[in-house]
């Protein structure tokens, strides 16, 4: 229990109410509880567990990649109208020029995750 129980439930700051959070995963009681027990405002420990849902549920930005754009080497057999992507994870794409700019942001979006 808490020395200051007899005190007034007082707030906090979202950082030390993910600490308690984090502290109440691990006990057996309701957080309405809990928080009585640390002497806080149980809708600031309600808030902070809304906000960390909100936080988990946020679509993550896709992740960056880099690629080569490389002209294929001369060859007697070479179609000058191709050109050819080498990704990062080695897979190589050989496209002709005229390939649709959409298309292809797709195609590297999609690609990109593999």
């Amino acid at each position: 229990m808490n020395p200051n129980s007899n005190s007034v439930p007082r707030s906090v700051p979202a950082e030390e109410a993910l600490a308690l959070l984090k502290e109440h995963s691990r006990s057996d009681v309701s957080l309405a509880a809990f928080a009585r027990s640390k002497g806080v405002k149980p809708w600031s420990l309600y808030n902070a567990r809304a906000a960390e849902r909100r936080r988990a549920m946020r679509p993550r930005p896709e992740p960056f990649f880099e690629f080569r754009l490389e002209e294929p080497a001369a060859t007697r057999y070479a179609d000058a109208t191709l050109i050819e992507l080498v990704l990062p994870s080695g897979l190589t794409l050989r496209l002709r020029r005229d390939f649709d700019e959409v298309a292809l942001r797709r195609l590297l979006g999609v690609l990109g995750s593999c």
